[in-house]
């Protein structure tokens, strides 16, 4: 039975946002093939104690767990400043964790682990230089290159320094993470981020998140009522930054024409949801269940101006078989064709009537939720990823049985 010693930030449970989706994915994938897995992350003031003691009560007959309490996990002028004392990225300091190194060196001493499963980038830190070897790294996405592009939105021009400043130390540590492990698994278009030649180490990946809605009914598409829909976490900048762009920018064209037309936001908030003036738009927040939003509504938007790798939103509505109206940021390492499986526009107006187009031409919505359908069940499955992940696992043990 191999072993696997599995290094992850936060608790994935229950892995309803993009990054945790894959994460517990991964992990279960790891249980399902008869790894015996070690699986190891961090605690959080923001970690919900019902949700941890639901993990440990599904996971602990079937894996090794380990955690450790970090407090240092926060967004603050300090934290930024004490990360420039340090020499290291703001997010690498901010999951720097004293106990956590001790728990992973006590691990890897106590273990012959056959593979390091590094999930974020964040967590190479905890990796000691003798098992990069058979180490790989999950890269989320090409990191240096979300803040890069979020120092281009922005207008202040000390924090746009600030960003870009800290963009190029982001840089530097993610080259050298990519360098050293073993194998690095990472979206098509984020490969050449982060690598200079096409190394056989960088391994396309598309995170198929939700595949198992390939095999729900297609939603009726209603034309009476537009009902637009956003799925994604509102505490991560490039969702909430999106929303409000495409509320302010692009929603009142819409609206100029269909003024009953409703744009649903479904995601978690870091505190209150922020109160908007506009009876057009409902900030639902966290739910439970999101199958009655697919059915009820007619399209499915995705307004990211800046971020990286995959995004898994997308992806979930070409599984569920809406229409799709996107950015280019939005559609990027999917093989989405404008006018084919999709709509892709970054000019808010011309988005608008694009909408437009879609709400009144049913045949056309239909068309675009078959196409898109049909792409994702041809290449982003689970299936396809797994096959990728257990053919480095058994090169890795060949190179360490010479």
């Amino acid at each position: 039975m191999k072993s696997i010693l599995f290094l992850t930030n936060l608790l994935p449970y229950p892995g309803k946002s993009g990054g945790t989706q894959t994460t517990l994915k991964k992990l279960d994938n790891f249980i399902k093939e008869g790894f015996e897995v070690s699986f190891v992350f961090m605690k959080t003031k923001d970690t919900s104690e019902e949700l941890f003691s639901e993990f440990i009560s599904l996971y602990s007959d079937t894996c090794h767990i380990f955690y450790e309490i970090n407090d240092n996990n926060v967004r603050s002028v300090a934290s930024f400043a004490k990360s420039f004392l340090e020499g290291i990225p703001l997010n690498i300091y901010r999951n720097r964790c004293a106990s956590l190194t001790a728990t992973v060196n006590n691990l890897i001493d106590e273990n012959n682990f056959d593979i390091i499963f590094c999930d974020h980038l964040e967590m190479f830190q905890y990796v000691p230089s003798n098992v990069y070897s058979k180490t790989i790294m999950l890269e989320h996405n090409a990191e240096y290159m979300i803040w890069r592009r979020y120092a281009n939105q922005v207008k202040n021009p000390i924090l746009k320094i600030g960003i870009f400043l800290e963009s190029c130390r982001m840089k530097k540590y993610e080259l050298k993470a990519c360098k050293k492990v073993r194998f690095v698994i990472i979206a098509p278009s984020d490969k050449k981020y982060v690598s200079k030649k096409n190394e056989d180490k960088f391994i396309d990946t598309y995170h198929p998140a939700n595949d198992f809605m390939l095999q729900l009914p297609l939603p009726k598409i209603n034309n009476d009522d537009l009902s637009l829909l956003f799925i994604g976490t509102m505490s991560w900048v490039a969702n909430y930054q999106g929303v409000f762009w495409f509320i302010e920018k692009v929603l009142p064209h819409i609206v100029e024409k269909v003024p009953n037309a409703i744009f649903h936001v479904i995601g978690k908030f870091k505190g209150e949801l922020p109160k908007l003036d506009n009876q057009n738009v409902i900030l639902h927040g966290f739910v439970d269940d999101i199958e009655p939003y697919y059915k009820s509504s007619n399209i499915f938007v995705c307004p990211l101006l800046f971020g990286s790798g995959i995004k898994i939103k997308v992806l979930d509505a070409m599984y569920r078989g809406l229409p799709l109206v996107t950015t280019t940021v939005g559609a990027e390492n999917l093989s989405l064709i404008n006018g084919e499986h999709c709509f892709i526009e970054d000019d808010p107006k011309k988005m608008a009537e694009k909408i437009l187009e879609l709400y009144k031409n049913k045949g056309l919505a239909m068309l675009f939720a078959n196409n898109s359908r049909e792409l994702a069940k041809q290449k982003y499955t689970w299936d396809e990823e797994n096959k990728k992940v257990m053919n480095m696992i058994e090169i890795i043990g060949k190179e360490h049985s010479k």
